[in-house]
């Protein structure tokens, strides 16, 4: 990674752990100092942030931490729900060998990151997954739509790799949107997608809702407003690296 992008993950998991709760003024200097670099990595950074969804820029207050509610949390994920069903009924008329062999790659490649609990590289393969779905539509109503949502979406996505079985089901659901999608059926995609997502929903409702009742007055992203909240991935790794080698046995 670059110096911007070092600075940009070293700030969100910030954000993410509460180190920086919702409405907490940024300042450029404050930061320059905390990274001992110039103001321009800095500001670089924030602005990316911002695209992010975790940031907020004014030109007379600077950068603030954002805030979502719970409501708007999971408004924010219904209209996903719809977006990415249409998207697998859609791609499947139009997926070829390669994007089969790409998206069962991307799921290797998960599993692989789910032992060494690589939380920004699970991010980055469940979106690229997602977004290989939402490319091979060829729509480019849809696409225009998912891009211009995905900042929204991206800052609760960060939070799966965090819940309790969330990314063992994820793999699970994954393998059978990709059977779907290889046998052309997009009635079964479009089912198949919606409820993994609906699940998810789920798993999340009841973590965010857990985490809630210990921390009285909390509001979530971005910055979900919680201490400690990046905590220990969804299983332990011995118990991932136990059952693979069952498999392979």
């Amino acid at each position: 990674m670059n110096l911007k992008e070092n600075i940009v993950t070293s700030l969100r998991n910030a954000i993410l752990q509460g180190e920086y709760p919702p409405g907490e003024h940024l300042t450029e200097l404050a930061l320059c100092r905390r990274f001992q670099v110039s103001r321009t990595p800095i500001r670089e950074a924030l602005h990316q942030l911002e695209k992010e969804g975790f940031l907020r820029i004014t030109p007379a207050a600077g950068a603030r931490v954002v805030k979502l509610s719970l409501k708007e949390i999971f408004d924010i994920y219904d209209i996903l729900i719809i977006l990415e069903g249409a998207a697998c009924r859609l791609a499947a008329s139009q997926m070829t060998e390669s994007r089969i062999n790409k998206l069962e790659e991307y799921n290797l490649v998960f599993e692989k990151a789910m032992l060494e609990e690589n939380v920004d590289l699970l991010f980055d393969l469940n979106a690229s997954f997602h977004w290989l779905i939402t490319e091979a539509t060829k729509n480019a109503y849809l696409i225009d739509m998912r891009m211009n949502f995905r900042r929204l979406v991206d800052r609760i996505a960060r939070i799966f790799p965090h819940v309790p079985g969330q990314c063992e089901e994820t793999l699970t659901w994954h393998s059978k949107i990709i059977h779907a999608l290889k046998e052309s059926n997009s009635a079964l995609g479009e089912f198949v997608m919606r409820e993994h997502l609906e699940n998810a929903k789920k798993n999340l409702y009841g973590y965010l809702h857990g985490r809630e009742s210990i921390n009285s007055g909390y509001e979530l992203p971005a910055g979900f407003e919680l201490a400690g909240f990046a905590g220990e991935p969804s299983k332990s790794k011995a118990s991932r690296r136990d059952r693979v080698e069952r498999e392979a046995g």
